[in-house]
Order: C-alpha cells, then structure tokens, then sequence
C-alpha cells in the first residue's frame, strides 16, 4: 500500500498522511504516494492516522459516516489493517 511504499522508499514511516502526497523533504521520497482524495473514506471524510499504531507501526481508519469517533451502523469506526 502507499504508506508501505513510502515506509520502503524513505526509511520511516509518514508523519501524516499528506506526507504521502506532498514532498516532506526527506531523503529517497519518490512521490506522490497517491492524491488527497485517495485518503478521505467513502463517506469523504479525512482517514484517521496514527503512527505509532495500537498493535502495529500504524492505525489508519475512518470513523464512519458521522466522521465521529465509535457510533454504530454506518456511523462504526473501520479500522483497516
């Protein structure tokens, strides 16, 4: 995946994730990574990012379609691993 790819090419992990689409001036970025549209949810909402991740080197996930934390239906979080 694109967060992947730049992890590959320079070293560390985004700070965020329009790290992925704007040159953060480090060393063996070979972006873009994808476009801002590519990181919003289906509801258009931004994606959450963290880095460190709860049980990995990041989270990434949408809050649904309220853009809120938890919820439930269409308004869950959705963590994507």
């Amino acid at each position: 995946n694109n967060i992947e790819q730049y992890n590959s090419d320079v070293g560390e992990y985004p700070r965020e994730l329009k790290d992925l689409v704007e040159d953060p001036r480090l060393d063996g970025w070979l972006g873009a990574y994808g476009s801002a549209a590519d990181f919003k949810d289906a509801f258009g909402n931004e994606l959450q990012y963290t880095v460190p991740g709860e049980d990995g080197p990041f989270d990434l996930l949408s809050y649904g379609k309220d853009g809120k934390p938890g919820g439930s239906s269409v308004d869950a979080d959705i963590r994507f691993k």
